[in-house]
């Protein structure tokens, strides 16, 4: 679940409900430990108070860190929807990857800079400020964005540091995969550090630091496995449209239908998991077997198609001319298995999941015969 705050540049700001969590900790932390130690003799409320702020300042960092790369990435030609600070940090939500070394190098190296500056400029303000409270607050500031800064850094992706290694190499052997893949098990190497580093602080009786460090090297593999098989995934579609593996046949249903017949007389005959709702030549939605599950099994009888069905200008759609990866991606965001396919006002065809599953698996195939070949 998350949060809309505002726009910068037409990049929607979020806030995941985790960032709740570590807001808290960071709070709690601060001010039961760092500022009791720097500024001495306040009360408990005026600890809180100033960890509330620093824990904010923190935040505000990272998500400069994260605009920069948005922003690098816009002057790129790459659109950026948003950003989202959640408990791991920041993330943005961009339309595509870089599609040269030179636009991914800038755009992992710019985040990290920012970091850098934001750790400059608070080292001085700390150094030359008169007032013990803005010394402590920017001594602060200054080391965790130069250890943000640092972090970012590691060769390990999908951190910057493994998208600046992943550039470099690219540019070196001219083949993105290769390179991602290598990056990749680099990444997976710091991963498995991280892990172990826990379980040693673990065993030192260090239980925070050990548990942290361990969501950090599970976070850290996840996302690095993931990110390389999402390039896989958008490698094999790349290049083919919606129209050349939509179906043209369109499994409908009428509205007026209760769910039993629906469930009786559609779903337990065939293998698909929804279907559109036409009246005549009008379709009016689309209803799934998720729509039907939120109905109690008792009132099958009663409900209606309509009443659960999805209405059309509701449902996400694609066109005939639209990547697959992209229709992959709205199904992915929507958690559908299917999308209809439009063409001036009217519905052409079905995209399926499977199909889309069994495009990547015939690509990979070829793919791996060509290699085959070419080893020979």
């Amino acid at each position: 679940m998350r949060f809309r705050l505002f726009k910068i540049k037409g990049i929607t700001i979020n806030i995941h409900i985790t960032w709740l969590i570590v807001f808290f900790l960071f709070t709690w932390s601060l001010a039961s430990g760092y500022f009791p130690a720097v500024l001495p003799g306040w009360t408990g409320a005026a600890y809180w108070a100033v960890g509330a702020l620093a824990t904010v300042l923190l935040f505000a960092g990272v998500l400069l860190h994260e605009l920069a790369h948005s922003l690098v990435s816009i002057r790129r030609k790459i659109k950026v929807e948003s950003i989202t600070l959640f408990i791991f940090g920041g993330v943005s939500s961009i339309e595509r990857e870089p599609q040269d070394p030179t636009s991914e190098l800038l755009i992992a190296l710019a985040g990290p800079l920012v970091s850098l500056v934001i750790a400059g400029i608070s080292y001085l303000i700390a150094t030359f400020s008169p007032e013990p409270i803005s010394s402590a607050l920017f001594s602060y500031l200054f080391w965790i964005n130069l250890v943000l800064a640092g972090f970012n850094l590691i060769p390990a992706f999908p951190l910057d540091g493994g998208r600046v290694l992943r550039a470099i190499l690219w540019k070196v052997k001219k083949d993105q995969r290769k390179a991602t893949r290598i990056a990749s098990a680099v990444g997976l190497v710091f991963a498995y550090l991280l892990i172990l580093l826990g379980f040693f602080w673990l065993l030192r009786g260090d239980l925070i630091d050990g548990i942290w460090f361990i969501i950090l090297g599970w976070f850290l593999q996840s996302s690095t496995e993931g990110s390389y098989q999402q390039l896989v995934v958008r490698q094999s579609l790349e290049g083919l449209q919606v129209l050349q593996i939509m179906s043209k046949e369109l499994p409908m249903v009428p509205p007026n239908i209760s769910l039993e017949q629906l469930a009786q007389e559609h779903f337990l005959d065939r293998t698909e998991t929804s279907f559109l709702v036409a009246w005549g030549d009008q379709i009016e939605g689309i209803v799934t077997l998720s729509d039907m599950r939120k109905v109690p099994r008792d009132q099958w009888a009663r409900e209606t198609v309509r009443t659960v069905m999805t209405p059309l200008d509701q449902v996400e759609k694609v066109s005939p001319g639209d990547s697959t990866y992209d229709a992959l991606m709205k199904m992915t965001a929507r958690g559908v298995g299917r999308l209809p396919v439009m063409e001036n006002g009217q519905i052409v065809g079905i995209i399926t999941r499977q199909g889309l599953l069994d495009a990547i698996r015939i690509r990979a195939e070829l793919r791996n015969r060509d290699n085959l070949g070419r080893t020979k």
